[in-house]
This record gives C-alpha cells, structure tokens and sequence, in this order.
C-alpha cells in the first residue's frame, strides 16, 4: 500500500501548511473520492477505492486555495489510519462522509469517526455528508434522524446530504466558512 503522496510528512516546511487543510474520511465505499473530484473540478469522475489518501487543492471564493485529503475508508486502510494521518499536515475541518443507503453501517461508521476524531481533536470542526441521497429509498427526514442517532451527533454537528453528479453546494459553503475563520 501507498500511504503518502509528495505533498511530504506532517510537519514537513516542504508541506503547505499556509492552506487550510480539509480531512475528508468515512467508511469505505461511502463516495469520498467522488466528492472531493466533485469539489474539485466539478464533474462526475469514476473513481477506484482509495489505498491511503488522495489530495486536492481546490480555489474558493477569491482564488483561496484550500488542500483536501481524502483518506481510504476500507477496513484495512482504517486499521493504518494513524500510519496514514502522520503523512498530511494537521486539518483544520473534517468532512465525515457516510453513505445515505446504508443505515444498517451507521454504527461502525460512528466508531471510526469517534477513533478518527480522537486522533485529530475531538475540537475539530466537523460536517457530516450524507452521500448518495438520490439512492436512498426512505425521506431526507428519516435518514437525517438516522444519520444523527446512529452517529450520537449530540454536540451540534451539521450534517447536509450530496446526490450524485449534483453541485455539492452545501459542502462548499461549509468549507469557505471554516477556511476564512
């Protein structure tokens, strides 16, 4: 497994720590790498699972440049996420991608995110995106109160839902949010 880029080691001057650094991570198969292609060049790329992490830079508003880490959300990949993690710089918001479909993972995905979030700082800002909605059989509503329960979200975090191939606008928002604070 590839488990760092050339962006260099956290710490690393070589690294562009100036950026804010958007951590975007879930279980496997939940449409990270979609996203962040999505974010980036604003269209629908295929994309094979990701062994490690793929990095980003994406242009905000005012030619901003934020840098956007997808890490691979497999089983294997998660057991390395430390290994994996000490190759980024440190982010400054986490995007926790869950996948809208797949309620009966809510609780795996929940302890990931707990490990994860441990590991970066329970203080960082998170966003939860619900991926795939245009997939999911029940209402926006049910898999909000899903999502929400089934990830304990008792501290406030905001959660917003993606379809596939459309502008995932909320999330941009968010992120100008948390690079210009």
């Amino acid at each position: 497994m590839k488990f760092f880029s050339k962006k260099g080691k956290k710490g690393d001057s070589s690294t562009t720590a100036a950026k804010p650094v958007v951590l975007l991570a879930g279980l496997g198969d939940t449409g990270k790498t979609t996203l962040i292609y999505q974010l980036a060049t604003g269209e629908l790329v295929t994309t094979i699972p990701t062994e490690g992490f793929n990095c980003e830079t994406i242009t905000l508003k005012k030619g901003k440049p934020v840098d956007v880490y997808d890490i691979g959300g497999s089983d294997p990949v998660r057991s390395q996420w430390d290994r994996v993690l000490s190759g980024i710089p440190s982010p400054t918001a986490l995007l926790w991608v869950v996948d809208s479909h797949e309620a009966e993972s809510l609780s795996s995905s929940k302890e990931a995110l707990e490990q994860l979030r441990t590991t970066i700082g329970a203080s960082t800002p998170t966003l939860v995106v619900r991926s795939k909605m245009d997939m999911a059989s029940d209402n926006s509503a049910t898999i909000f109160e899903q999502v929400t329960a089934g990830l304990g979200l008792a501290d406030g975090t905001p959660v917003v839902g993606t379809q596939i191939g459309k502008d995932p606008a909320e999330v941009k928002k968010w992120i100008i949010q948390q690079a210009t604070t």
